[in-house]
């Protein structure tokens, strides 16, 4: 399970629109990806690990907003007109 630990964290599964960055903090649990949105695509969607968020995820957006959180993903839409989005998931 240690080891599984290093390898499993959040990722976006699927991003609506071109990705810019990506990072992944394993000391703080923190993820950190931005895009530049293209509304035609549907939505972001977020995957959250059980492994990593065992007991929660917290998920952060700069120009969208989570439109629906299920136990293990997050929907990321884009907010009209925005050249580009931040999402930052930290677990707790």
């Amino acid at each position: 399970t240690a080891k599984l630990a290093v390898l499993v964290h959040p990722y976006p599964q699927a991003i609506a629109g071109t990705p810019t960055s990506m990072s992944w903090d394993a000391a703080s649990t923190t993820l950190r990806f931005a895009f530049t949105p293209r509304r035609a695509t549907g939505r972001t969607d977020v995957f959250l690990p059980k492994l990593t968020c065992k007991h929660s995820c917290t998920v952060k957006v700069s120009n969208g907003k989570v439109v629906r959180r299920t136990a293990r993903h997050a929907y990321i839409a884009a907010r009209s007109g925005v050249q580009s989005v931040t999402v930052t998931v930290r677990a707790r």
